[in-house]
């Protein structure tokens, strides 16, 4: 949306729609009516109303009843970051793909299977990421030779590591060993990391 030096004025006789706002939903329901004529449904909180005011106005009494007002906060929840899971994405041929998760069952569960493209973790759950991924690679090493040879068939195999963000600590370490990287190319493995966004409250 392309911003306008002229902001959209309020339609007085329909201005005010919904509830006042509460502690629960502090915003407020305005509508809108542009330049152009057209109708806009938005919601403000009494911040945001007395900032676009003083934006367009310049008004001196509302700059301090802005400057009074307590600034929003974006409040994250205390959860820790952490390792959440390895997820191995697969994708090649149709045939091979489905061989594949058969071969691994019920070692696994598969989390997607769409023709070429496959998803699978670990049917257990283990606490470290250089754990997981040290059982993914055991149980890899101890397929039988025609489910390796389809596993070195397919077009990606990659481990997709899950991190959880939080609030807490400032820093956190997913650390992966030397041996299990080298046993990581051995099998062809790519990397990728999904860092999900901390939870608000």
């Amino acid at each position: 949306m392309t911003m306008r030096t002229r902001l959209p004025t309020i339609v007085m006789g329909r201005s005010m729609s919904g509830d006042a706002p509460t502690k629960e939903d502090p915003k407020i329901d305005f509508t809108l009516e542009g330049e152009t004529g057209e109708i806009f449904d938005v919601k403000f909180s009494l911040r945001g109303i007395l900032s676009t005011v003083v934006l367009a106005h310049g008004w001196e009494a509302l700059k301090k009843e802005l400057a009074e007002l307590d600034r929003p906060t974006i409040v994250m929840s205390a959860a820790s970051t952490d390792f959440l899971n390895v997820d191995i994405d697969l994708r090649g041929d149709s045939d091979d793909v489905a061989g594949f998760l058969k071969m691994v069952e019920p070692s696994v569960v598969v989390l997607s299977h769409i023709d070429i493209d496959a998803s699978i973790e670990l049917a257990e759950d283990y606490t470290s990421l250089d754990t997981t991924m040290l059982e993914v690679i055991r149980l890899i090493e101890a397929l039988p030779p025609d489910a390796k040879k389809v596993w070195s068939r397919l077009k990606y195999r990659r481990a997709n590591i899950g991190i959880q963000t939080g609030a807490k600590p400032h820093a956190a370490e997913f650390a992966i060993s030397a041996k299990t990287l080298e046993a990581m190319a051995a099998l062809g493995f790519e990397v990728a990391f999904t860092v999900y966004s901390p939870t608000k409250d």
